[in-house]
């Protein structure tokens, strides 16, 4: 199919707007709708009921209103885009294969379905021990609580190639669980967790992202304005850890070396007897990309904490906030630390 200059244009317009900023937004509105409607949701059942249809109808024209709206004032029609989108959507190796993807696993009944179930479970988990279900996340700079905006939390967005292990890390610190069933993230997914590192107060917004070639237009909104990069690969992939550099160079891009904390981490030592790439090839190449380095595995939480932790620490310089009444604080561990014990067993 032939695709006019202004068809090109207005699919770029609508790109840019929605991994540049109606992404976070969206975010923020899944979060807000999950958490006011998820009750309803009762997978055990294994029957979907008419009323998911009707609050799976009511996410979608939230989203759509928005996206008419921005056509509105841009000058284009919902018509005219979607006619430029499924165009330049067919062409091979098509510029907006992941945006597409990316939207429409967003709005896909299974899909939504699935997010509340999710979030169901995680207040219910919340409840029961007594943690306040997390807020929705601030776009880059800024972090949302009770009360609003709290300016200059630390975004930390975690890199690296798909299956290495970085949401089941993120959840193994902030939840305490491991899910044993491998899903692939789909663009960004986040949590904000509220550390005291010796007597000093810090909020982290963690982000974990979709290690996927096709969403990495989604990457650099966020990455312009983090605090610190964690790559993340896996002991038993190669292929996971010669890929480091180029997640470093992406978090680099248009970037100060000062401006951000590096960090390495080499998950799931629990694999020793499939481990290929050994610990001191991770801490040859940490030192010689001046990143700090560790190795844990999210299934047991073996050294999970000391990563959080030694990330926190490298951090406090610049990030001493005080605690908010509707945030957990979590308490740091003893100060040896156990990533410096070399005696310790880890690997």
């Amino acid at each position: 199919m032939d695709v006019s200059l202004q068809q090109r244009e207005l699919v770029e317009q609508v790109k840019i707007w929605f991994t540049c900023t109606e992404m976070e937004a969206l975010v923020q509105t899944a979060v807000q709708f999950a958490d006011a409607h998820c009750a309803v949701f009762e997978p055990e059942l294994g029957e979907h009921k008419l009323e998911y249809t009707r609050l799976h109808n009511e996410f979608k024209q939230l989203f759509e209103d928005r996206l008419n709206a921005f056509l509105s004032s841009i000058g284009a029609t919902p018509e005219a885009f979607y006619e430029a989108f499924e165009k330049i959507g067919t062409e091979e190796g098509g510029e907006v294969q992941g945006l597409a993807e990316i939207m429409y696993t967003c709005l896909q009944y299974d899909f939504f379905c699935q997010i509340m179930c999710e979030r169901k479970r995680e207040m219910e988990m919340q409840q029961a021990t007594g943690v306040l279900p997390t807020p929705p996340p601030a776009p880059p700079g800024g972090y949302v609580g009770a009360e609003g905006y709290c300016a200059g939390a630390p975004l930390v967005v975690f890199l690296g190639q798909c299956g290495t292990g970085k949401t089941a890390l993120i959840r193994q610190f902030v939840h305490r669980t491991f899910d044993q069933n491998y899903t692939a993230t789909i663009g960004m997914d986040f949590v904000g967790k509220l550390l005291s590192l010796e007597g000093r107060q810090l909020r982290l917004q963690l982000w974990d992202t979709a290690g996927q070639e096709r969403f990495r237009a989604l990457m650099p909104s966020y990455l312009r304005d983090s605090s610190a990069c964690v790559v993340v690969y896996d002991v038993t992939s190669k292929e996971s850890f010669d890929s480091i550099r180029g997640w470093v160079d992406l978090a680099l891009e248009g970037r100060s070396r000062r401006d951000l904390l590096l960090v390495l981490v080499g998950n799931k030592i629990d694999l020793e007897a499939q481990r290929c790439v050994q610990k001191a090839e991770g801490e040859a190449l940490a030192e010689d990309l001046k990143m700090l380095f560790f190795e844990a595995t999210a299934k047991d939480a073996t050294l999970v904490d000391a990563i959080f932790y030694g990330l926190a620490e490298g951090l406090t310089s610049e990030q001493h906030k005080p605690e908010s009444d509707d945030e957990i604080v979590l308490t740091a561990p003893p100060r040896r630390r156990e990533v410096h014990d070399r005696n310790k067993k880890c690997c």
